[in-house]
């Protein structure tokens, strides 16, 4: 059987992981966003990224289920919290 400890170190490590999933889709939806500013006829920021760095389906297929995951494991280690534990946090669905 898990310690609690464990259990809450198993939660903190989940929260992480989604964190940076978070963090990295963000990102790739600002880029997303950049190119679709420009292709509604804005003009492209001489500092921006270069035509180059359009991502792939590939790269926003991965990183949508990046998030997923995260999310779902964030959510089942949230489910192995003590109710106690849990009146105290703000849970995961709500964060992702």
């Amino acid at each position: 059987m898990r310690t609690a400890t464990a259990t809450r170190n198993d939660y903190a490590a989940a929260l992480e992981r989604l964190t940076s999933a978070n963090r990295d889709a963000h990102d790739l939806a600002g880029l997303i966003d950049y190119f679709a500013r420009i292709l509604r006829g804005g003009w492209p920021d001489p500092d921006g990224p270069p035509l180059e760095a359009f991502p792939t389906a590939g790269q926003v297929r991965r990183t949508f289920e990046r998030r997923t995951e995260a999310l779902a494991h964030s959510a089942s280690a949230w489910e192995r919290l003590s109710f106690e534990y849990r009146e105290l946090l703000t849970p995961p669905v709500e964060l992702g």
